[in-house]
C-alpha cells in the first residue's frame, strides 16, 4: 500500500498537534442550519442540523435528484465537532449545490436529550439508525442522491455497514481516521501518549453514562463508571451489554469493520494517517481487503481527524473534490 506525503503546517509537524488542533484552538464555525428530528424505528428520535446552499431557490434540488450529504461525527462528538461544522460550511460556501445533513448519534454530549433516546447509546456497529436516517430522507426526497461521510467511529459505523450491506440506497461514502481493529485500537489508547486521549474520551463517556443514567434499565452506577480506567472496561461493562453483547470480546469481534471490507460493493473513500496517535496502521487493512470499489489513500501525517496544512483545514477540501468527482 503506498503511503502519500501529507504536508503539514509548520507549526503542527507531529501526530498528537493535529490531532487536538481543531477540537481546542479553532474558533467556532457558524453555519446557517435547520433542525430537523429523525424518526427511528423505536420511537425515539435523532435531533440534526440541514444545512442548504446559499440560495433558497436551491430547495427544489433534492425534490430533483440533487446530493444530500448525511455527516456523522465521531466518539463523544456531535453535530457541532469542529470538523463536521467545518465541512458544512466548506460545502455551503463553495459553488456545489449540496445539502448537508448532520446527525447527532444517540446520546451526543451536545444535545442533552436522554429521554428522546431512552435505553440505547451509539457504538461502532450500530446500523439501524443510519438506515433509519437515510429511510427518512428517502420518504422526503425521493430522488435525490445520497453521500455519507463518516469521521472516527462513525467512519467504522458506515465501513462495517457497507461491509454486510446495510446501505443499498447510498451511492458513495467518505470515511475518515477509521479504528478498522477495535481491539488494537483500545489496545493504542492503553499505552504511552494514547491514555492521554483514553482520558479525555473515557471520562466524556462518562458524562454521557451519567446523564442517561435514570432512563436506562441495569445501567452502572455512575459511581462504578467512574471507576472504568479503560476502553475495555467501558465497553465490558457498559456499551457491551447494553447492546446485546456477550462482553467486549463479542463487541469487538463483531462491530470492528476490517473483516467485512473485502464484502464491499458500493465507492468508499478511506483517508488515514499513520501518526494518528488513536489508530495504528497495523490496525488498517490489508490490501487483499480492499476491493477495487475502495480507495484507501493513507498519509504518514494527519493526525485524528487532522490533516491540517499552511493553507488550512485540507480535510474539508478533500471532501469537496470527493463530492465533485462525483458530479
Amino acid at each position: 500500500m503506498a503511503i502519500q506525503h501529507f504536508k503539514t503546517a509548520k507549526w503542527l509537524s507531529s501526530g498528537h498537534l493535529q490531532t487536538i488542533w481543531g477540537s481546542f484552538f479553532r474558533p467556532k464555525t457558524t453555519v446557517n442550519v435547520e433542525a430537523i428530528d429523525i424518526p427511528l424505528r423505536d420511537n425515539t428520535q435523532l435531533k440534526c442540523e440541514l444545512s442548504w446552499p446559499a440560495s433558497d431557490t436551491q430547495r427544489v434540488l433534492l425534490d430533483e435528484g440533487g446530493i444530500i450529504c448525511v455527516l456523522m461525527h465521531g466518539l463523544t462528538g456531535s453535530a457541532d465537532s469542529h470538523y463536521i461544522k467545518g465541512i458544512q460550511k466548506a460545502i455551503a460556501d463553495s459553488s456545489l449545490d449540496i445539502v448537508t445533513l448532520a446527525i447527532n448519534h444517540r446520546g451526543a454530549l451536545g444535545h442533552l436529550c436522554p429521554a428522546r433516546h431512552k435505553s440505547r447509546l451509539y457504538h461502532a456497529g450500530l446500523v439501524d439508525d443510519i438506515q433509519d436516517t437515510i429511510e427518512e430522507v428517502r420518504r422526503q426526497w425521493p430522488k435525490a442522491r445520497i453521500f455519507m461521510f463518516g469521521a472516527s467511529l462513525s467512519g467504522n459505523m458506515l465501513v462495517r455497514a457497507l461491509g454486510v450491506n446495510a446501505l443499498p440506497q447510498v451511492e458513495r461514502v467518505m470515511a475518515v481516521s477509521v479504528p478498522f481493529d477495535l481491539a488494537m485500537v483500545a489496545d493504542a489508547v492503553d499505552q504511552g501518549l494514547g491514555k492521554i486521549y483514553r482520558r479525555y474520551l473515557a471520562n466524556r463517556m462518562k458524562g454521557i453514562i451519567a446523564l442517561k443514567q435514570k432512563y436506562i434499565e441495569n445501567m452502572p452506577n455512575a459511581h462504578f463508571a467512574q471507576e472504568l480506567k479503560s476502553f475495555w472496561a467501558l465497553d465490558n461493562f457498559v456499551v457491551a451489554p447494553l447492546h446485546g453483547f456477550r462482553n467486549v470480546h463479542h463487541y469487538y469481534r463483531e462491530c470492528s469493520s476490517r473483516p467485512v471490507m473485502k464484502n464491499i460493493t458500493q465507492p468508499l473513500l478511506v483517508v488515514q494517517a499513520m501518526d494518528d496517535p488513536l489508530v495504528p496502521p497495523a490496525a488498517w487493512p490489508g490490501l487483499d481487503d480492499l476491493p477495487n470499489c475502495v480507495e484507501f489513500e493513507g498519509y504518514d501525517r494527519g493526525g485524528h481527524v487532522g490533516f491540517i496544512d499552511n493553507k488550512g483545514y485540507w480535510l474539508e477540501r478533500r471532501v469537496i473534490q470527493w463530492l465533485m468527482d462525483a458530479i
